[in-house]
């Protein structure tokens, strides 16, 4: 009986939740935008209502609007008229359900993530839901399966990250959770979180420290260590505590560099040196360099916000190709070049910025104003202005 209860009482918190989403902002009430986060191909942002939209690529149901994107040639009849249509490497794909403005999925969140083909929100009761890619159990929600609207995970979350197949909640005890392929003392099939650490305040992923990638975490009492694989036959795990630092604010982390922010607004980062954020000829930096000054936030992707509010981004941005397999199915991408080349060093590109995220290919910044700016790769509508096609220059995109 008490297990009949508390599936009962789960669907219920899921309905109202979700069934909230429904009813969209009022005519006349413009949504001001206070977070934004980017995937692979999909993009998210939250409003100050708590409401989350979604836009982009949808074939693993990333969006969350119960839809799956089908990938297919055309049929050519008058059904088919107003399907859109793709040229990819001389074949015509239409493409159903991809979501090319912002789509209104649920309301009462207060943290949202867009991560790879997988996406996570957190509600103003730190209920933690998930949908997406779920090949590895990254989602967390004891299946292998994808899920095109937000399931359940887990109660009483704080913050999340999650990279391709493995996904760490961190929680308000400061217990840190895993999710996805085995890491450390992890005991199940990956499907259902299983603790990991405590004392966890935030947690990175780091392919900085160790190429075959780990985790950067920093504790309650501001330590920073780094977990990194010893033998990932049987899931064992070293780890190495950076011992200089006493006074770090926040971490983050790149493709697979990271950076640790001081309370003082410097940051320091190690890992591969082409695109670190300084001049550097070696190939991997394996100690903390300093790369600024005067930043107040650092994000995911090479991304800093100074103090005056100034955007500063450093690097490449790829051009993504799209392809299909033999049936129909979507193939995955491949890098055809860069889309866009920043410097070596942070350059501030827009003003008055509150936040932003790089995805694979693409940006989405928010304005102290709440307006949003998208630019970079366009190829599944992700940049939310109603195309498909990419753009080098911030652009403002409308909320309905």
């Amino acid at each position: 009986m008490r297990k009949i209860f508390t599936v009962l009482a789960m669907a219920l918190i899921y309905a109202i939740s979700i069934s909230q989403a429904h009813a969209a902002v009022k005519k006349g009430e413009a949504a001001l935008i206070v977070s934004v986060s980017a995937g692979n191909g999909h993009t998210m942002a939250l409003d100050d209502k708590g409401q989350l939209w979604a836009w982009g690529n949808n074939y693993y149901g990333q969006v969350g609007d119960g839809n799956i994107s089908t990938y297919h040639d055309p049929i050519y009849d008058d059904e088919s008229d107003d399907e859109f249509q793709e040229i990819v490497n001389g074949r015509v794909r239409n493409i159903d359900n991809d979501v090319y403005k912002p789509k209104l999925i649920m309301n009462n969140v207060r943290a949202i993530y867009a991560r790879n083909n997988s996406s996570f929100a957190i509600t103003n009761d730190n209920k933690l839901y998930a949908w997406g890619y779920n090949a590895e159990g990254q989602l967390g929600d004891g299946t292998a399966a994808n899920k095109s609207k937000p399931a359940f995970i887990m109660d009483s979350v704080l913050d999340i990250e999650s990279r391709w197949s493995r996904t760490f909640i961190t929680k308000t005890d400061g217990t840190l959770w895993i999710a996805g392929i085995k890491f450390g003392a992890q005991h199940n099939d990956g499907t259902e979180p299983t603790l990991l650490y405590s004392n966890v305040k935030k947690a990175v992923y780091d392919g900085a420290t160790n190429s075959n990638g780990g985790l950067l975490v920093l504790t309650n009492d501001n330590k920073v260590i780094s977990y990194m694989p010893k033998d990932r036959s049987i899931g064992e795990y070293i780890f190495f505590e950076w011992k200089q630092f006493s006074d770090i604010v926040d971490i983050s982390s790149a493709f697979q560099q990271v950076y640790v922010l001081t309370k003082s607004g410097d940051v320091f980062g190690w890992g591969p040196g082409s695109e670190l954020g300084i001049e550097v000829n070696e190939f991997w930096v394996h100690s903390p360099a300093f790369i600024a000054s005067k930043i107040k936030r650092i994000l995911k992707g090479h991304i800093f916000i100074r103090n005056d509010d100034a955007l500063l981004i450093w690097g490449t941005v790829p051009e993504v190709e799209d392809y299909m397999n033999s049936d129909g199915t979507d193939g995955g991408g491949s890098l055809i070049g860069d889309l866009i080349v920043y410097g070596k060093t942070p350059g501030s590109i827009l003003k008055n910025i509150k936040m932003a995220e790089k995805g694979e290919s693409h940006f989405i910044a928010v304005g102290k104003d709440g307006n949003v700016y998208t630019w970079g790769d366009n190829f599944y509508g992700q940049l939310g202005d109603g195309s498909n096609k990419k753009r080098t220059v911030p652009k403002r995109i409308v909320f309905p």
